[in-house]
This record gives C-alpha cells, sequence and structure tokens, in this order.
C-alpha cells in the first residue's frame, strides 16, 4: 500500500467521515426481524418506468445477462456493483412486471434475507425500500410477512447512515426514509430523513442546479429521486409537508441545470456517466413538467461547466474542480476538458465510462489521457487512484468568462506545478481553442472523436464529418485508436488525434457548410 498517497487522500475528508469509518469497522448493526405497528396507504405518482431488466428470472444490468433457477441475491461474479442493482429491485418500476411476479422477487429476497450480504448495505437497502412501498402501494398490497420486513429493513437502515462516505449515497438514505417514515407513519423515521434531506439538498443542489458530484449521471440519478420525494410528499399531505418547498427549490433549480447540460436528448459523458443507467434527460424533463415544475433558467455556474453556443454548434467545456473536496469519487482528472456538437450530433466526446472495477480500463478512464485536454510531460493532472480515490488535485482558476469566450489556467499537483492556459472562442461556426503550457518538455493535445464520425486527412487540415480542424504550432499529429466507453461493459471502437506542441498550439474548427 501506498502510505503517503493514503495520506494524501485521507487530507481532505471530513472528520465525520474518519468516525464512522472507526465506527462500523468495530461494529455493524445486523438485520432483525421487527413488526411493523401502523401502515397508511400512499398515493403515488406514477414517475418514470424502468427499462426492462428482468424477464422470468433472467436479469439483465449493465449490458450483462444472468439467468438463474433460483435466484442468488448475493451472486458477484459480474462485480459488486451487478449484484447492487440485483438488490435495487429497479426491476418493479417495469410496465410489464405484474403483481405476482413483483410479489414473487420480493418474498424470495425475504425468504432469504438473512444469508444477504451486499443487499443489505445501506445503499442497496435504501433503493430496493422506496421501489418496495412503491409497488406494494400501486398495487393495494398490505402483506404481514412483507411489511415486517420492509418496517425491519428501514430500522436496519437508520442504523446504518452512510456519513462514512456522505454525498449522493447519504441522501439516497434520507430520501429512503423519508418514503419509509410515510408508509409506516414512523416519526423516528422522519426526523432521520428530515435532517439529512435538509442538509444534504441544500449542499448538494449547487447555485446553478447541478449535483455537486458534477457527474450528468448522477444529476440526472438524483433529479428523479428529488422528483419522486416532491411527488411523495405532495400527494400524501401531514407529516412531511415542511418538506415540500425545499424539494419544489431543488426540483426546479436541478431541472434548469439538465436542460442546459444536455444537448439533444443526451448529456455528455463527463466524470462518472455512462448511457442507460438514468433515466432519459426527456423523460425527466417530462415528469417535472407534468408535476407543475419549471425550470429557473439559473445559467452555468457554480459547477463549472459552460455551454457556448451557435446556430450549428454547441460547445460544453469542463472549467470547474473535481468536485466536492471530500468526496471526489466520481471524479475524473479531466479539469478544462470540452465536448463538441455539430447539429446536434456529437463530434468530440468524452471517453465515458464502462466499469467501477479497478484495473487497466478503470485507470484509463479516469486519467488525463481519457479526456480531451493536454498532457503535460506525461503527467496527471490529479492524482486518482483505486476506483474511487483522488489524492492530489490540480487546480484551476477562471480567468475570462463571456457569453462566447472562455479563458481558464489550471495548476497541476506536482511539485514542479506545471500550468496550462486554455482559451475557448466560438463565433458563428467556428471554434478557436488556444493552449498554452509553460516549461513543458512534452505537451500533448488529444481529442477523442465519437465512433460514428468520418474522419479523413488532408495536407494539413482534418476533415471530420463536415467540419475542418487546423493546428497551428503543432509538432506532430497521430491518429490513434481507443474504446469509447458508451454504457457499462459496453465499449466501441473509436478515434483519437493526439497533437504535440511546443508552447503554444491553437486548434481552429469551422464548418466546410454554411
Amino acid at each position: 500500500m501506498n502510505v503517503s498517497r493514503l495520506l494524501r487522500t485521507l487530507f481532505y475528508i471530513k472528520p465525520i467521515q474518519i468516525v464512522f469509518q472507526l465506527k462500523y469497522r468495530l461494529y455493524q448493526p445486523k438485520y432483525k426481524q421487527l413488526a411493523a405497528l401502523d401502515l397508511r396507504p400512499l398515493h403515488i405518482e406514477r414517475g418514470v418506468t424502468s427499462s426492462c431488466s428482468f424477464d422470468n428470472c433472467t436479469f439483465i444490468f449493465l449490458n450483462q445477462t444472468v439467468e438463474f433457477e433460483d435466484i442468488n441475491w448475493n451472486y458477484n461474479k459480474n462485480g459488486k456493483l451487478w449484484c447492487y442493482n440485483l438488490n435495487y429491485f429497479d426491476f418493479l418500476k417495469q410496465e410489464d412486471i405484474s403483481k405476482e411476479q413483483g410479489l414473487s422477487l420480493i418474498n424470495d429476497f425475504i425468504d432469504k434475507v438473512n444469508i444477504s450480504k451486499d443487499g443489505l448495505e445501506p445503499y442497496p437497502t435504501s433503493l430496493r425500500g422506496m421501489n418496495w412501498v412503491r409497488f406494494l402501494s400501486n398495487h393495494h398490497i398490505s402483506d404481514k410477512k412483507i411489511n415486517d420486513s420492509l418496517y425491519s429493513q428501514f430500522h436496519l437502515l437508520s442504523r446504518k447512515l452512510e456519513y462514512h462516505l456522505l454525498g449522493n449515497h447519504l441522501l439516497e438514505n434520507g430520501f429512503a426514509l423519508l418514503w419509509g417514515a410515510l408508509f409506516f407513519n414512523d416519526l423516528k423515521f422522519y426526523r432521520i430523513a428530515c435532517k439529512i434531506l435538509k442538509k444534504e439538498l441544500k449542499e448538494q443542489v449547487l447555485a446553478d442546479g447541478a449535483h455537486f458530484e458534477l457527474s450528468p449521471m448522477y444529476h440526472c440519478i438524483m433529479m428523479e429521486r428529488t422528483l419522486d420525494a416532491y411527488a411523495l410528499v405532495k400527494k400524501n399531505s401531514g407529516l412531511a409537508d415542511e418538506l415540500l418547498p425545499l424539494l419544489k427549490d431543488s426540483s426546479e433549480k436541478m431541472l434548469s441545470w439538465l436542460e442546459q447540460i444536455c444537448v439533444g436528448d443526451s448529456f455528455p459523458l463527463f466524470n462518472d456517466s455512462a448511457e442507460g443507467i438514468a433515466s432519459e434527460p426527456k423523460e425527466l424533463i417530462k415528469y417535472a413538467t407534468n408535476l407543475g415544475l419549471k425550470t429557473r433558467r439559473l445559467g452555468l455556474g457554480d459547477s463549472g461547466y459552460r455551454r457556448l453556443e451557435s446556430q450549428f454548434l454547441c460547445l460544453i467545456a469542463d472549467v470547474g474542480e473535481v468536485g466536492p473536496s471530500y468526496i471526489p469519487g466520481h471524479a475524473h482528472a479531466d479539469m478544462l476538458s470540452f465536448v463538441l456538437y455539430h447539429k446536434h450530433q456529437p463530434i468530440i466526446v468524452d471517453s465515458g465510462t464502462s466499469t467501477y472495477e479497478w484495473g487497466g480500463i478503470r485507470n484509463f478512464e479516469r486519467g488525463t489521457a481519457a479526456h480531451n485536454i493536454v498532457q503535460i510531460d506525461g503527467e496527471e493532472q490529479s492524482e486518482v487512484w483505486g476506483s474511487h480515490r483522488v489524492g492530489r488535485r490540480a487546480e484551476v482558476e477562471m480567468l475570462k468568462d463571456n457569453t462566447n469566450r472562455i479563458k481558464a489556467q489550471m495548476v497541476g499537483f506536482s511539485r514542479n506545478r506545471k500550468k496550462h492556459l486554455r482559451s475557448f472562442y466560438l463565433e458563428a461556426d467556428f471554434v478557436r481553442i488556444t493552449d498554452e503550457v509553460e516549461n513543458a518538455k512534452n505537451a500533448i493535445a488529444r481529442l477523442h472523436f465519437h465512433p460514428n464520425v468520418n474522419i479523413v486527412q488532408r495536407d494539413e487540415t482534418w476533415l471530420i464529418n463536415e467540419l475542418s480542424f487546423l493546428f497551428s504550432g503543432a509538432e506532430n499529429i497521430r491518429l490513434i485508436d481507443y474504446e469509447y466507453g458508451v454504457g457499462f461493459n459496453k465499449r466501441q471502437p473509436a478515434q483519437c488525434l493526439e497533437i504535440k506542441f511546443g508552447e503554444k498550439l491553437e486548434t481552429e474548427i469551422s464548418s466546410l457548410i454554411s
């Protein structure tokens, strides 16, 4: 183990995370069967239905299929995240799942709950609890065996809150206990949920509406959860009425950011983002509209993302920090990176996320070389390591922030603090990106292209679909292959331009068709 790197990582975390890490290492609360004393039938908004992941004991998660004769809720051959998905019970939201199928799956889990491992961890317990409450309420089911087990799971969750992780995990705990509080009319659950939600929503939803972990995918996940909570409290007045203004405010701010970060029907794959995990943006926007919520049009700000746009071109740049300093687990080494769309079609893309499993693929996808930035002397921009760790971090400073021009400086974490100055300028059908570095022996700018683009070199100009790329100051340009992480466990061959330069590089992108 690299002790110094671990210490550099621990330097940023909050004392409460250390306290709860030690607490849960010394004592782990166990599942204990309890009796549910009260029950309140709930009115549930339909919300967003889930994609088909279950069919006759066959489960599809993360683009991996497993067929069971007897369901193993501890199945780990496809990794922990696949097992988590199995235990979420999101498949209860499928349009084609019957009452009988759902009850059979719920009872099967209950019959095996005493041997459950990953499934009783707080995160999957949170998601499963909300999905069970939704299913039982929609089908008007009141079954003592199920009610007692569900109440016992919520009770266990209330004793294993993820204060050691914080972030989206703790927020999920709070949302789940809100559902449990209303379903079981339980004041203790509500007090815990209220405390978490009041604090975490104010911190985790930034002023411009972004979820503070700065992943568009996780933004969609947490926005859906916030919309669900708003609909739940609105339709079941009483115990949680005081939360309604906070949930409405958070939902409308998150809606504003989602509309600004998306191009067409999709979001860019910044940080830990992949297709096929979160609900589609258009479904979330429709859901919010059906709830009577309205966008705030706040403009992009605290999240560090910026959008430059003309009639046919759209450039979205990441000029912000790695994320919340104490929980950067979904961050990548991508300061000053960007994506580019032409006529709503992706041209330059983030290389995406295809796995959370530690190893070469995860290291590459989080690393500097996987992003549309400049790598100086082969160094990593920030000290990303493990599956979800960041030690020393680069720093970024915004120098100019206009409607058609952005200029920012990144200072690396290494001892000699190497600097990268980048500016973006967009007007009509023209983009100019200027990169400047200091004291660099080897500076390489990379542009990762979408798998569907057509790339042709013509003398000094590169033709990419209907755009031309010209590089001034380049010493060497080569086209290399990479794998685009379109989804978990799903990668496509694609190509990347590597441009080696000295102190300054100008990239001019213009439309071939005006």
